[in-house]
């Protein structure tokens, strides 16, 4: 979640998005995330990966089915021609 693909909500004003920066990178980098821009290789040899946010409802997706239903097996589809 959270991805290029499949982004998340950043809520009115920003208060999401402002929510899951304020858990710090620490926090975030258990599960190989950042509030960085791009990915990172960290001193450990681990990648982190940002969050990716939007500001349109329409365009997030709130769970891992409906990113799947939505944006990933819509993209294998056209990628590979299945379903």
């Amino acid at each position: 979640m959270c991805t290029t693909d499949c982004r998340c909500y950043e809520g009115a004003n920003g208060d999401v998005k402002k929510t899951w920066e304020g858990y710090g990178e620490e926090t975030l980098n258990l599960y190989f995330r950042t509030t960085k821009e791009k990915v990172f290789k960290g001193t450990d040899g681990k990648y982190y990966y940002p969050l990716k946010w939007t500001s349109e409802k329409s365009d997030s997706t709130a769970t891992f089915q409906e990113c799947y239903d939505k944006k990933l097996s819509i993209n294998d589809f056209d990628k590979y021609g299945t379903k």
